[in-house]
């Protein structure tokens, strides 16, 4: 029964006007008027997160590393690259590792290379 009324749901949000009469589970007549009106009644709209993850919130878990990157290292990587794809770009010769390690180490640089080695950059 819960999947005739989950498909009911379904409806009141794909179709806020029907065009096919939606279908309704009904298991007495007396219990029409209590339905109908829950079909009638608007649906709550979707709940949006009020912080939603983004890509750089997730910057701290680019490393092999055991543990995540510290807030410091975290703070210096987001003012050196704008976002994710200059990050990787920015990992992707020996002399650009070099200049990102003196700012946070070569160990940092080492487990972040690593996580990357194997994504690809898609324009």
């Amino acid at each position: 029964m819960e999947g005739v009324v989950g498909l009911m749901e379904l409806q009141k949000i794909l179709l806020p006007v029907p065009t096919i009469p939606p279908i309704m589970p009904l298991h007495h007549v007396s219990a029409l008027p209590t339905l109908l009106n829950t079909l009638i009644k608007p649906s709550a709209p979707p709940t949006i997160p009020s912080d939603p993850t983004t890509a750089l919130s997730l910057l701290p878990l680019t490393t092999t590393s055991t543990k995540p990157m510290s807030q410091h290292t975290v703070n210096i990587l987001t003012d050196l690259f704008p976002d994710l794809r200059g990050l990787v770009r920015g990992l992707d010769s020996a002399e650009n590792r070099e200049v990102v390690g003196e700012y946070v180490g070569a160990e940092a640089v080492a487990g972040m290379v690593e996580f990357w080695g194997r994504e690809w950059v898609r324009e």
